[in-house]
This record gives structure tokens, sequence and C-alpha cells, in this order.
């Protein structure tokens, strides 16, 4: 059916009159069990553990967070016909949606212009609720639909009608896609062995450098300047069999912001063949120049050219980390298990059935769209993944969670995030040793 701005919408019985909202408000628990941990700076000021409907409480936050949510991340039950775990997951196809409509709507009104929900579904409900979202998003403020292996096809609980189910999704939405920043999600990756080798040469030393030509860009006016090397020595790190793998890391980590390999400028850019066409012959060329576009643009830059080919240093896509070459890359619509493992039965010290997500894939989408001091939303919370990560990665966080394991599993797993106890997860990556706080509330009847 197509409504009046001839958009489809979903229709479906009991979408519409919709249940009356009530009024609501939080109250805080206080000290002692279950109370508030650590140091809080008092409510809308400190991370919340809300205990309670995820309706009632979205309703009750909406006065004083409304618009200030950076990040929200759904985690709902996918409604897959059974009810494994704690959630119940085979409510009817109606009133699913209408419980999804009901809180994405909510949610929304949360969410800063420059804000962006992940929702996490598997094929149950994943087309509908994506026909649902563009209703209430907006068509143009869908971002992405990425795909997560979750697991690999040989495994215990795997299952599926036809093939063997191994993905689930993540449906991803922006607030306003007019005003959405230009960070985008990365992620640190490590290189493998194959494209390594191809960083294996070394600047030992770039020698002196004489002017040999100087003029103005066409695109910005100003000067670019053409250096030739001299005295320069260039070596190489050896992956003959003979060498071992630590050797070799051990060698690279030395040398490692002198390391470098060349490629081929491309053709269609006429500004970069200019430049080569102003080398006499071989040898080592270095330009100081002011790009107009890309990553540099607007500021002063050097690069090098080695016999008209462009060199590209390690150190500008890697780093190394407890003795490992990782480089940090942008992400694509499928993620991997080897990018983002499904390991996360002993994280948080407590279990979840197969429902916990793991700290690594919150991290992902916490980085790739906050930064220190954003707030974070999971009206789904769960075994509380999202308020830990976000806790150890410096960003205040809101989870609701209506079920028994608030208390047996979210609040007992902040406490340890809080006093540093919790070394699972990201916390290693992250150096992560204990800090901060958080206050618990519950949904209470608005007087």
């Amino acid at each position: 059916m197509l409504a009046d701005n001839r958009e489809p919408k979903l229709i479906w019985a009991g979408k519409e009159p919709r249940e009356p909202m009530g009024n609501w408000r939080l109250r805080e628990r206080g000290n002692g069990d279950l109370g508030k941990v650590g140091l809080e700076a008092g409510a809308g000021e400190g991370n919340m553990l809300i205990w309670g409907d995820n309706r009632a409480a979205l309703a009750a936050l909406g006065g004083q967070w409304r618009g200030k949510v950076k990040c929200v991340y759904v985690d709902p039950p996918f409604n897959t016909g059974t009810s494994p775990g704690p959630y119940p997951d085979a409510m009817d196809h109606a009133g699913w949606l209408t419980m999804m409509r009901d809180r994405l709507e909510l949610v929304r009104e949360l969410m800063s212009d420059e804000g962006m929900i992940f929702i996490h579904l598997d094929d149950s409900e994943a087309a509908y609720l994506k026909v649902l979202s563009d209703e209430i998003f907006g068509r143009d403020n869908f971002l992405n639909q990425i795909c997560w292996e979750r697991s690999a096809v040989a495994g215990l609980g795997q299952g599926g009608k036809f093939l063997v189910n191994v993905t689930e999704y993540l449906l991803v939405y922006a607030k306003d896609y007019g005003k959405l920043g230009g960070q985008r999600p990365r992620m640190w990756v490590p290189f493998s062995k194959k494209t390594l080798r191809g960083y294996r040469r070394v600047m030992t030393t770039a020698g002196e450098r004489e002017l040999v030509d100087r003029f103005a860009a066409k695109s910005t006016g100003e000067p670019v300047e053409i250096y030739r090397h001299k005295d320069y020595e260039v070596g190489s790190i050896s992956w003959a069999a003979s060498r071992g793998a630590k050797e070799i890391a051990a060698e690279y980590e030395e040398k490692f912001d002198k390391v470098f390999r060349t490629f081929l400028v491309q053709r269609e850019n006429s500004f970069q063949h200019d430049l080569l066409g102003r080398m006499e012959g071989g040898g080592l060329y270095s330009v100081d120049y002011v790009p107009s576009r890309g990553k540099k643009a607007g500021q002063q830059t050097t690069n090098y050219y080695l016999n008209k080919e462009l060199v590209a240093w390690l150190a500008d896509i890697a780093e190394v980390r407890d003795g490992a070459i990782i480089k940090n890359q942008r992400l694509g619509d499928f993620w991997t298990r080897e990018m983002i493992s499904n390991a996360a039965r002993k994280e948080g010290a407590v279990s979840f059935d197969r429902s916990k997500k793991p700290e690594k894939l919150m991290q992902v989408i916490i980085e790739g769209c906050t930064e220190k001091g954003d707030w974070v939303l999971d009206p789904f919370a769960g075994s509380g993944t999202t308020g830990a990560v976000a806790h150890k990665l410096g960003r205040r966080w809101i989870m609701i969670e209506q079920g028994e394991h608030c208390g047996t599993h979210i609040w007992p797993r902040m406490k340890r995030v809080v006093d540093g106890s919790d070394g699972s997860g990201i916390s290693k990556a992250v150096d992560w040793r204990g800090g901060g706080g958080f206050g618990c509330y519950e949904v209470v009847v608005a007087e």
C-alpha cells in the first residue's frame, strides 16, 4: 500500500490505534545492593543502568535526553519462533512489529542530529524491519545493511531451513544523513604475510637533497618544490626461509618508520604525472606541496619517489602492537569471523546462552560513530556488553533491561568493569584498568 507521499509502508493488524503511553519517570535506586557504583555526578550527567520496561524507560528519558544520544545499538529478540535463552523469541509477527515500531520511534527522539542507530537482527524479521525503519527514520537516512559472519558452517546448533544460517545483520541508519560527519568505522587488523612482504624496502638514509624545480600548483596556487637526493641508501628486509618469523618481525619493528614499498602512479592522475615528467631519470626525489584533495588536503606534505614510482610508507597505514604489525582499514559491509570473532562466551564473566555479543563487535560500532564523552544507548541491554565496551572506551552510556539478568548479569559485570577486575573482552587492547561509575534506576509511574 502506498502512503500519500507515495512511499511504501507496512500495514499489519494492530498497527493502529496505538496503545496509550502513560506517564513515567526514573527513580534512582541509591546505594547498596544493585544501587549506584563508583563516583557519579548525578542524574543526567553519569552513566545509567535502568531496570524496567524499555518502552516506559525510553519515554521517561524523552525530556532530558532528547537529541543527545550519538550511537544507539538495538539487539531485540529476533523472533525466530523459538524461545531459547533469556528472551521470549516467538511473538506473533504483528505483535513483534508493533513492539519494535513503538520503541524505535522513541529512540529516534533521543538521537542527536549526527546520531546513528545499529539494529541487530537475523533473517527472520530483517526484511520487514527494513521497510518499517525506512518509515521511521526515512529511506534517505538508510546507510548500510551489514552482514556479520557469526559462525562457521560446521558447528553445534546451526540452523537454517535450506542452507546453514551463519550470518546476522545490522541495519544502519542516520538520524539525519545530511548532518552526518565524516567519521566512518575502521578497525585494526593484522597484515597478511603476502601484504607485508610487499613492504620490504628500507630507506636506510635519504641523503642530502637539492632543489631542482619550483612552480605554482594550478589547483591551489601554492608552491610545489621538487628535490633530487644524493648519497641516499636503500636496503631491504630479507624473507629468506632460513629466517624465523620472530627474527623478521623484530627487524620490521626496529626499522618500522623507514620501511616502504613503491607503486606506479595512476594514469588518470595528471598532477603526479606532471611531477614525474620534471624528474630527470631515476633515483630518489621528494616533493613538497599542499594537496588540494584527499585526506591531506590543505596540509603541507612531502612525497617521495624512487625510480619514478611513488613511495608508500608502512608507518602511514600501520602500527606495531605487542610485536605484531597491524593496519587500520576502512570497513566494508561484510564482517568476517576473522575480523570479529564471536568468541564471547567468557567475556564479562557472565553466561548468556547464545545471545551475548562480542565486545569486539561493539568496539567497532562505537568507535566508528562516536568520540569520547558521547552518549551510547542500548534499550535491549541483555548481558551488558554495550555498556561495558562504551565504559572502557570513555563514552557515556544508558542501558535498559527489564529481565532479572539486569541484576544477576549486567550490574555485577559493570561493577567489575568499574573496579578494574574485568580483564576480558577489549580490556587488554584498550589498557582498561578501571574507573568511573554508574547510577541505577527503575521505572515508576509519574505522579
